[in-house]
Formats: structure tokens, sequence, C-alpha cells
């Protein structure tokens, strides 16, 4: 096994740590997760840690004929390491050889209880564990313990390597990575930096700013709900304690989860007044507790009452507005808000894809991901990212990368051969009969000026096909292009076509049905989750 060590195999059985953690004399024991004893001399474990000292202060557990039992969650290993960077012993003795694991458990464990020199040791021995052959495996690391200087080492050694893009497969589901720290390893690695020049843990304040106060304005500028209906019967107070004066017919028409409640907050009042209590006043309402916040509950009475309301463009609030839906079995209000999130995800794409892929909402994603199509996602920045997975954003990237690769290949199959000529070699082929017929007053072949000039019409088309896809953007709701922008029109606009019958009005044609037909294929991409 990778890092074994016999004296910690052997001591497991025997509940009593490796030397020098076995002296009878010691005065404070420390117990493993997995039951294995290491007595240490308290003073030792004061001056490297005033983690330790402050926890020591408390009265530990003694068992009786022993020394005070200090149970910790860390296993013998970690412990054992830690331990023994704080003895006075020699390095190759104290460290041993210890897999990427066992370091990153053991640095977590440093940082926690507050240990300099063992923190200092271990995060060297970290950087020179695998040097840069596991250089995405030690900014993983650096991420997950949010240390900067071994993320922004180990990405400079990433942007080195000849693969032109990070390779996390070795990295299985990212755990404890976000997305805005896999978004500034690519940036990291596109500008080829073994320095990065800005941190990889913490996104720019800049982009911070403008990302956030748009999609923050957009929740903030909502005004609370209030029913147009007279006479409410029924207040339903939020978590953070807003109220609202609702309809209890209304609510119990929408929900059947909230019809219950109701009526359960409903019969001890009943009860009250048929036993000769105190009727209520005009002016007493049923008070209905929710977990919900108010901005999401706004949202959720808003679609529970009939008629048009303006609603949020604010992805996390729209998802949470789902979430109640199904909580409360609001099976009406569900649909009207799977309805708005179409507009949601058009208007902010990525950060809805992220939202709604953190919530497993996979349903949304989807439709958010076909809409972040409209436009590359290279260089684009969200402050959503900071709180969403690099998974999932890896997930959107192969995403867009599948597309891309669908559409060229459909369009490739839409030109003839003729399409495939090299368009070089025709104009070098031009360019030497111009020439020649200058020198010896010969006229240049006929056939060799067809074939140039529809090798460059050819290439035009490809190019205008590929700009459409992508620039115009692909959208799911979106019908096929309209006549005024088809491949007929932008050809003769472009002087590429003069209405003559040629093989390239036949590639025109191929080509248009091919980009009419696109947002269906696109279908046949699927979006891992």
């Amino acid at each position: 096994m990778d890092g074994e060590h016999p004296q910690i195999n052997a001591v497991l059985t025997n509940r009593t740590g490796p030397p020098p953690f076995d002296k009878p004399d010691a005065d404070i024991t420390l117990r493993s997760s997995d039951h294995v004893d290491f007595r240490v001399r308290r003073h030792i474990l004061y001056e490297a840690s005033p983690v330790f000292e402050s926890i020591l202060s408390i009265p530990p557990s003694q068992e009786e004929g022993s020394c005070p039992v200090v149970d910790l969650p860390e296993d013998s290993w970690t412990l054992h390491t830690l331990l023994l960077i704080c003895y006075p012993m020699s390095r190759k003795k104290r460290l041993g050889h210890k897999s990427l694991p066992q370091l990153e458990a053991a640095i977590a464990a440093a940082k926690k209880y507050d240990m300099e020199l063992p923190l200092e040791v271990l995060v060297d021995e970290l950087l020179n564990s695998g040097s840069r052959w596991k250089s995405i495996e030690i900014w993983a690391v650096g991420c997950r313990l949010t240390l900067e200087d071994v993320a922004s080492q180990a990405a400079g050694w990433v942007s080195m390597l000849p693969l032109g893009k990070p390779d996390v497969r070795s990295l299985g589901r990212m755990e404890g990575i976000s997305a805005g720290n896999y978004y500034r390893l690519c940036t990291t690695c596109k500008k080829g930096q073994l320095v990065p020049t800005s941190p990889l843990l913490e996104p720019s304040k800049k982009s911070d700013q403008l990302a956030g106060r748009e999609v923050d304005g957009l929740a903030a500028a909502r005004p609370q709900f209030r029913s147009k209906m007279p006479y409410p019967d029924l207040e339903c107070c939020s978590a953070d304690g807003v109220v609202f004066l609702v309809h209890k017919c209304i609510l119990g028409m929408a929900s059947a989860v909230l019809a219950d409640r109701i009526a359960a907050i409903l019969s001890p009042a009943l009860s009250q007044n048929a036993g000769g209590g105190a009727s209520r006043t005009s002016e007493s309402l049923t008070s209905l507790s929710l977990e919900e916040d108010a901005s999401v509950l706004s949202e959720f009475f808003s679609l529970c009452y009939p008629g048009e309301h303006e609603l949020s463009h604010s992805p996390s609030l729209c998802i949470a507005v789902l979430h109640a839906a199904k909580k409360y079995a609001a099976t009406a209000v569900e649909g009207k808000a799977i309805q708005h999130w179409e507009v949601v995800a058009k208007v902010t794409s990525l950060p809805a894809y992220l939202v709604s892929s953190r919530a497993d909402f996979r349903d949304c994603a989807r439709v958010a991901a076909r809409y972040t199509l409209s436009n590359p996602l290279d260089n684009v920045y969200h402050p959503e990212m900071e709180h969403s997975p690099a998974l999932a954003y890896c997930h959107l990237l192969a995403y867009h990368e599948n597309c891309r690769t669908l559409v060229k290949k459909l369009i490739m199959q839409a030109f003839p051969d003729e399409s495939k000529t090299n368009n070089e070699e025709d104009e070098e082929l031009l360019r030497r009969q111009r020439a020649r017929a200058e020198r010896f007053g010969t006229h240049v072949t006929a056939s060799v000026v067809k074939r140039a000039a529809l090798t460059k019409r050819y290439t035009w088309l490809y190019r205008y096909v590929e700009g459409r896809v992508f620039k115009a953007g692909i959208y799911p709701t979106h019908t096929p292009p309209r006549s005024d922008v088809c491949a007929f029109e932008a050809a003769m606009a472009e002087g590429q076509w003069d209405g003559s019958s040629d093989p390239f009005l036949s590639s025109l044609n191929r080509v248009d049905a091919v980009v009419c037909n696109l947002t269906a294929r696109l279908d046949e991409v699927a979006l891992q989750f």
C-alpha cells in the first residue's frame, strides 16, 4: 500500500502509538479516530499549536489509571505526521513517504490546529512530492485547502504542459473545487503564465462587482407581493419576518400541502369558538408561518393568484420558487415557474445553468445550457462560479465543444467534394498561368479561372455558415432562418453568386437545409451531470 508505515499498522491492535509516543511518563494522550493512542507532552503541543493549548486548557476525559485522553477526529496517519514534525527529530524520520491524499489530510489538520511549523514543512513536501507531473493534482489540493501559493505554483506548471488546456480526468468529481477556481486555471493556461499574475483562489474584484450588480439589482428591484383581491383572511409569515396578507381559498386551491396546513391551524380555533371561547374579530387573522424567505414567497404567491405578474429574472430566486412549488405540491405554480425559467435562462444563461445544476434541477440546467450556445464561454466570468462546482462548469465546456464538433460535421457533410479543394493551391496555379500569359502572350486556361473562383466561393460559404451559427446563436425556441438571411441572399449581397445555375447553387441549397435543421440535431448532444 502506498505510504504504508509498519509501526502504525502494528499498533492498530495494541492501541498505543509508536515511539516516541509510547512513553508511560507522558502527561496527555491524543486518541485518533481509528483508536490509536499517542502519549505526548502537553508543553510541546502548547508551543506548536495555540488551538491545542486552548483545547488542553479544558479538563479532558480521564481513564482510571492512565493520563488524560483527548479524542480527535483525525486518523492515526495524520496525527503521527503532525506530532513527528513537532518533536525534535530528523526530517527523513519525520515524514518518510507520504501519498498526496495523506499530505492533504495532514495539511488540513495543520491548518485546523494553527500549527505553523508542520504547515510549512508539509507544504514544501507537497510541492516537491510529485514535481510537475502531478501538477493538476497539486493544484486541486491547493484549491481545496485554500492555499494560494500552492495553487499558483501548480497552475504555472499546468500551463507549461503541452496539452493546451488542463486535463482534469485524474480529479474525478473534483470535490471541493469551484467553477471559479477552474475558470482561473484555464485563463492561466491560455496565457501560458509560469507565474500567474493574479490570484487563483479569489475572483477579480472588477468582474465580481459588475456581474454582481447585474443580478443583485434584478432581485432587489422586485416589489413585495400584494394581492389585489379584497378581504384577505390569512397571514403568512416568512422566515425573515415579513407578513403577507393572502386568501385561504387561493392557497388551498394552489397547493394541497398548504391546504392541509391551513386546515390544521383552523381546527383549534373552531373548537375554541364552539366551546364558548372568545369570538374572532374582523381584524384578527389566522397566521401561518412558512420556512421560505420573503423574496421566495412573494414570487410564489404571485404565481398562485390568477392574472399576469411581473416576475424576477434572478436564477437563484426562480430555482427557489421551483423548489417551494415541489415542496408544497403546487403543480400549477410549478408549471408557471418552468415557463418563466425559459425567460430567465435566455436572459442570464450562464448563471442560470450554474444555479440549476447546483440545485440538481437537471431539466432547467439543460434549457439554460442550450441558451449558453448563443455565445462562446471563453473569458466569460460570473460570481455564481464561486459557489458552483467545477465539474458542472467542465460539463458545460464539454457540451459546447461537442455541439461545435457536431455543427462542423454537419456543415462539411453538406458540402460537395469540390468544397474540399485547396484554395491556396488553386490561387497559386492561377497566379502562375497569369504570369506565363503576360510573358509569352498566351491565355489563362478558363478551367483554372473557374476552379479558383469556385473554390473561393466555397471558402466564403464555409465561413459564412460557421459565423452565422456561432455568432447569431442557436436557441431551442427559435424558428428556422428567414428567407432574408438565407445563404442565397448573403451570397448575392457579397458578390459570391450571380444567379447562374452552377454547382455552387446546389451547395447553397444544401447548406440552407442543414442550417434549418441544426437546432433539432443539437438535441442529439447530451449534457452530462
